[in-house]
Protein backbone atom coordinates (compact mmCIF):
# COMPACT_ATOMS: atom_id res chain seq x y z
CA UNK A 1 0.00 0.00 0.00
CA UNK A 2 3.07 2.23 0.12
CA UNK A 3 3.45 2.24 -3.69
CA UNK A 4 6.96 0.88 -3.28
CA UNK A 5 8.43 -1.83 -5.53
CA UNK A 6 8.90 -5.10 -3.67
CA UNK A 7 11.12 -8.15 -3.99
CA UNK A 8 9.93 -11.06 -1.85
CA UNK A 9 10.97 -14.63 -1.30
CA UNK A 10 8.47 -17.24 -2.48
CA UNK A 11 7.70 -18.57 1.01
CA UNK A 12 4.75 -18.35 3.36
CA UNK A 13 1.86 -16.16 2.32
CA UNK A 14 3.94 -13.70 0.31
CA UNK A 15 3.31 -15.31 -3.10
CA UNK A 16 -0.44 -14.98 -2.46
CA UNK A 17 -0.08 -11.22 -2.27
CA UNK A 18 2.84 -10.59 -4.64
CA UNK A 19 2.42 -12.11 -8.10
CA UNK A 20 5.73 -12.40 -9.93
CA UNK A 21 6.11 -9.72 -12.62
CA UNK A 22 2.61 -8.36 -11.91
CA UNK A 23 2.68 -6.81 -8.44
CA UNK A 24 6.36 -7.28 -7.63
CA UNK A 25 9.11 -9.82 -7.98
CA UNK A 26 9.32 -13.16 -6.21
CA UNK A 27 12.69 -14.80 -5.81
CA UNK A 28 13.82 -18.25 -4.76
CA UNK A 29 14.17 -18.78 -1.01
CA UNK A 30 17.66 -19.33 0.37
CA UNK A 31 19.24 -18.04 -2.83
CA UNK A 32 21.41 -14.94 -2.53
CA UNK A 33 21.83 -14.91 -6.32
CA UNK A 34 18.08 -14.87 -6.84
CA UNK A 35 17.66 -12.06 -4.32
CA UNK A 36 20.47 -10.08 -5.97
CA UNK A 37 18.79 -10.57 -9.35
CA UNK A 38 15.48 -9.25 -8.00
CA UNK A 39 17.11 -6.20 -6.44
CA UNK A 40 19.09 -5.46 -9.60
CA UNK A 41 15.99 -5.80 -11.79
CA UNK A 42 14.21 -3.33 -9.55
CA UNK A 43 17.07 -0.82 -9.46
CA UNK A 44 18.03 -1.09 -13.14
CA UNK A 45 14.44 -0.78 -14.40
CA UNK A 46 12.81 1.81 -12.12
CA UNK A 47 9.89 2.61 -14.44
CA UNK A 48 9.06 -1.08 -14.80
CA UNK A 49 9.38 -1.59 -11.04
CA UNK A 50 7.17 1.41 -10.30
CA UNK A 51 4.50 0.06 -12.65
CA UNK A 52 4.52 -3.20 -10.62
CA UNK A 53 4.18 -1.14 -7.44
CA UNK A 54 1.16 0.68 -8.88
CA UNK A 55 -0.39 -2.68 -9.84
CA UNK A 56 0.12 -3.84 -6.26
CA UNK A 57 -1.41 -0.66 -4.88
CA UNK A 58 -4.53 -1.12 -7.00
CA UNK A 59 -4.76 -4.76 -5.92
CA UNK A 60 -4.55 -3.79 -2.25
CA UNK A 61 -7.26 -1.16 -2.67
CA UNK A 62 -9.64 -3.58 -4.39
CA UNK A 63 -8.95 -6.89 -2.63
CA UNK A 64 -7.71 -6.05 0.84
CA UNK A 65 -10.38 -3.71 2.14
CA UNK A 66 -13.01 -4.56 4.74
CA UNK A 67 -16.06 -4.47 2.46
CA UNK A 68 -14.40 -6.87 0.00
CA UNK A 69 -13.17 -9.16 2.77
CA UNK A 70 -16.64 -9.20 4.35
CA UNK A 71 -18.25 -10.05 0.99
CA UNK A 72 -15.79 -12.90 0.41
CA UNK A 73 -16.38 -14.22 3.93
CA UNK A 74 -20.14 -14.12 3.37
CA UNK A 75 -19.71 -16.07 0.11
CA UNK A 76 -17.79 -18.78 1.98
CA UNK A 77 -20.48 -19.05 4.66
CA UNK A 78 -23.25 -19.18 2.06
CA UNK A 79 -21.45 -21.94 0.17
CA UNK A 80 -21.02 -23.93 3.39
CA UNK A 81 -24.72 -23.57 4.24
CA UNK A 82 -25.69 -24.71 0.72
CA UNK A 83 -23.33 -27.69 0.87
CA UNK A 84 -24.65 -28.65 4.30
CA UNK A 85 -28.25 -28.43 3.09
CA UNK A 86 -27.39 -30.80 0.23
CA UNK A 87 -26.07 -33.53 2.55
CA UNK A 88 -28.33 -36.26 3.91
CA UNK A 89 -26.73 -36.80 7.30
Amino acid sequence: AARTPVVVSSVGGLPEVVQHNETGLTVYPDSPDSLAWGILQTLQHPDWAQARAENAYRKVLTEYNWPHIAARTLEVYQRIVQERAATVW
